[in-house]
């Protein structure tokens, strides 16, 4: 049995709701796991909205499943990564659907953001993620991600992780 091919698309304003769910979602299983979320929840649509004005949140869609995960692709990150030269695509709001975890949505969602760095002239695509979450650290690093380091956003540790892109 052939796996329906995921649909990425950028997301509208309608998308907004069910990105929060999803958001929501990712948010109480990092607590089930005692760690603390970086999202609010619910998480604010307003900050949702820009990114869809500025065209850098996108939905996954699997067949008729619907929204089953969201990243947001930016082109800078000052907060996070400071001043950098514009070698590098930032993902932000990534989370999957619980009801799909472990059906390797998140590494196809990587594989995507690595072909729109690409075509885009980008070297490295890099994150960030709670630095006390090492299940997660070592998702990213199985994905070819390195640790570059921590910043504190808050009352937040995060890990920076960074994976240099193929054929730039």
């Amino acid at each position: 049995m052939t796996e329906t091919p995921l649909e990425f698309r950028t997301a509208r304003a309608a998308d907004v709701p069910p990105v929060i769910e999803i958001l929501r979602e990712a948010s109480l299983w990092l607590r089930s796991r005692g760690l603390p979320s970086g999202w609010p929840v619910p998480y604010p649509a307003d900050i949702l909205l820009r990114h869809v004005a500025r065209s850098e949140l996108y939905v996954v869609d699997r067949g008729p499943e619907i929204a089953i995960a969201t990243v947001t692709l930016q082109w800078e990150d000052v907060p996070f990564w400071g001043e950098r030269p514009p070698d590098g695509c930032y993902l932000h709001h990534f989370a999957v659907r619980r009801s799909v975890a472990g059906q390797r949505v998140g590494e196809q969602v990587v594989a995507w953001a690595e072909r729109v760095a690409r075509g885009r002239g980008r070297a490295f695509l890099r994150l960030d993620c709670l630095a006390d979450d090492p299940v997660l650290i070592r998702y990213y690093e199985r994905l070819g991600f390195e640790r570059r380091g921590e910043t504190t956003v808050g009352s937040l540790r995060m890990a920076l992780l960074e994976k240099r892109l193929a054929g730039v």
